[in-house]
């Protein structure tokens, strides 16, 4: 039977009102700016990340591109649902696909003996953001076990067959200052064309050249 999952972390930011009043400004001011002629129409991705956790969550990815809502997800190579994902991104060729790492949550892709500051004693990684950081901060984490658990997911995500045009990571954990290099370095190793960097600031606040469109050999794009 179908299985659901609850969500293990976090909490909506879609459910405050601050959040939908401020998509609805920016709508309006984007809309002002268009009629004005100061710009040019705009490239919208809707991606949908966590493709692989589960049954529920692929599913409902799967219906939203279908019906034409979302137009990339980011594949989640430590996911218990990670085969159907495949499956399900092979019926639907035209589904922008990334690969979503992870170092918190699930059970790793490398044997735990290869990655022992990443996982707890029961051979998973840590549980939450929040135990990571802890060791994190503490210097317990080592950057050569990150490279190891990174590249084996790379590397079951490729061997889908698949092709994949970007890498991002559970969490946003990527952008920690010892992991963006890495990440960085691998997207430019395997041909993988663009590193997502969250950020949300305001456009007034936006710094030169950090914002684009096609983005190759494992540069930055900020989003």
């Amino acid at each position: 039977a179908p299985t659901a999952c609850a969500r293990p972390a976090g909490v909506s930011t879609a459910a405050s009102y601050w959040v939908v009043l401020r998509i609805l400004g920016e709508m309006a001011r984007y809309g002002r700016r268009r009629r004005s002629g100061s710009l040019g129409p705009a490239s919208l991705i809707v991606n949908a990340d966590d493709f692989g956790l589960c049954e529920s969550v692929n599913r409902g990815i799967a219906r939203a591109f279908d019906q034409g809502i979302v137009t990339s997800a980011s594949l989640l190579p430590t996911g218990e649902a990670f085969d159907q994902a495949v499956e399900l991104a092979r019926e639907r060729p035209a589904l922008d696909l990334g690969i979503h790492l992870s170092l918190i949550q699930t059970g790793p892709v490398s044997p735990p003996a290869r990655i022992p500051t990443l996982v707890s004693s029961s051979g998973r990684l840590h549980a939450d953001w929040r135990a990571f950081l802890s060791r994190y901060a503490r210097k317990a984490i080592r950057p050569a076990d990150i490279e190891t658990e990174f590249r084996s997911q790379i590397a079951k995500a490729l061997a889908t067959g698949l092709s994949f045009s970007h890498l991002d990571s559970h969490q946003h954990l990527h952008m920690l200052p010892g992991g963006l290099p890495i990440v960085v370095r691998l997207a430019g190793e395997y041909g993988i064309g663009a590193v997502i960097y969250p950020d949300q600031a305001r456009c007034a606040g936006a710094r030169p050249g950090r914002r684009g469109g096609h983005v190759t050999d494992g540069r930055i794009v900020r989003v």
